[in-house]
């Protein structure tokens, strides 16, 4: 799947790649005859190392240290996850056969995730330890019985057994 947008980008370069195809063909010049959607000025393939090469010039150029162009699908998942995405969302936009692999190899773990997991349980430990404090419709979800005993240094306790949902 792909963005609205993209689909929009990739019409526009369409448009300007007939541009040049009708510009060669008044020179006489055959432009771009496999219909590639990227291709070199005279519209033959990308050779991989050239393609390195201006991947490599264009960071440089925006003072972006080195990075090789399949880390970009490792910033789109990494990317995706932060954002909520399910594994499985993000493994089929990678084309991937397995979301463990997605998982092994593409999930990075970021500060921003952290973060956020552990804001997360903090609210979830706050809504528990204070139910009054919730709106109506969220106290309705806590149990009494639910409730967490705030550890107090010294105290001991039979059981430090608790639910939280």
């Amino acid at each position: 799947m792909i963005t609205e947008e993209m689909v929009l980008l990739l019409i526009f370069w369409r448009l300007i790649q007939n541009t040049e195809k009708k510009k060669a063909a008044e020179r006489g010049i055959e432009y771009n005859p496999d219909n590639l959607v990227f291709c070199t000025r005279k519209g033959t393939y990308i050779y991989p190392r050239n393609f390195t090469k201006m991947w490599s010039e264009n960071l440089r150029s925006m003072g972006i240290d080195h990075k090789r162009f399949h880390d970009l699908r490792h910033t789109v998942a990494t990317v995706m996850l932060e954002d909520g995405e399910a594994m499985n969302t993000v493994q089929e936009q990678l084309g991937h056969y397995d979301a463990g692999f997605t998982a092994s190899r593409y999930g990075h773990v970021t500060a921003k995730m952290r973060n956020s997991a552990a804001v997360k349980l903090g609210e979830r430990l706050e809504k528990v330890r204070n139910p009054e404090a919730e709106d109506e419709e969220d106290a309705n979800s806590v149990k009494k019985e639910d409730t967490v005993i705030p550890f107090q240094e010294g105290r001991k306790l039979k059981s430090a057994a608790c639910k939280i949902k």
